[in-house]
């Protein structure tokens, strides 16, 4: 056995190299086996097999989303409970999981989209990457707070399920929420009646799969669930809220983009607009 510093011949479990001193980092002792070129295909075969792994995951839960999605959009509440059968808990959960992020990426596009467009001009200049990172955690929090409750009041009752059918009644149910925000930054938020419509269809069904999904797959007694699905919204907005304002502030921080410059009056200063994500 040789340390690696100096290359001197050390006992047998030595632990510190009597010359250099160091911690010994030894070499393998001469006529040992080598990790050779077989060694490294090995353990590249092995990293693709594991990432091969990851991609059956992903497209798996990626067709069951589709077809449970199919199955949801003429009838979403009462497909709701058949449709988690027909996953079960575990399909459930990779469903509710897929659910979330097509709600996440919706919420991201429709809030974009509804900034003024001197805005969105220098947005990502502005906000830089921690800005968008913490943009992504923003438009997170509704889908994870949603769970939650949900695993909470499952939990408080102590009514039967998984975590599975918790994902998948908060990915169901924000679903029409996160197309509404997304539709309402494409048509834009001048339209007013328009997007006052889309309001009331998009909350209304996703109360209705909050009281389904409670009563029918978490088992909840219907007097408490309706009292557990305003709860729930309430808990979710304010959360939301909160992590909302601890991400972005309007403090008057380093210099404003040109283009968010404007002659008008504003209150953090003359004639600027600044919005601080550090």
């Amino acid at each position: 056995m040789t340390c690696l510093t100096c290359g001197r011949e050390l006992p047998e479990g030595a632990s510190v190299c009597p010359v250099c001193r160091p911690a010994v980092a030894t070499a393998a002792p001469v006529g040992a086996p080598s990790a050779g070129p077989g060694a490294t295909h090995a353990s590249s075969s092995a990293a693709g097999a594991v990432a091969m792994e990851y991609m059956n995951v992903v497209k798996a839960s990626s067709k069951q989303a589709i077809s449970a999605l199919q199955g949801l959009a003429g009838n979403p509440v009462g497909a709701l409970k058949q449709t988690y059968d027909t996953l079960g808990d575990a399909g459930a959960l990779r469903v509710g999981v897929s659910f979330g992020v097509v709600s996440v990426v919706c919420f991201l596009l429709g809030g974009y989209l509804m900034l003024p467009s001197f805005i969105r001009e220098d947005f990502f200049q502005m906000v830089g990457f921690g800005g968008v990172i913490k943009c992504i955690i923003f438009a997170l929090m509704p889908f994870v707070c949603t769970t939650a409750c949900g695993l909470g009041l499952r939990k408080a009752v102590g009514s039967a399920g998984g975590i599975g059918g918790d994902c998948f009644i908060a990915g169901t149910a924000l679903l029409p929420i996160s197309i509404w925000a997304l539709l309402s930054g494409i048509v834009g938020l001048t339209n007013v009646d328009f997007i006052g419509i889309l309001t009331v269809f998009a909350f209304c069904i996703a109360i209705m799969i909050f009281y389904a999904g409670y009563t029918q797959i978490s088992m909840v007694p219907g007097r408490l669930a309706t009292y557990a699905v305003p709860l729930t919204i309430v808990l979710s907005l304010w959360l939301s809220s909160v992590v909302g304002r601890s991400i972005i502030s309007t403090d008057a921080l380093g210099p404003t983009p040109r283009s968010m410059r404007n002659t008008g009056p504003s209150p953090f200063g003359p004639g600027e607009y600044r919005f601080d994500f550090k």
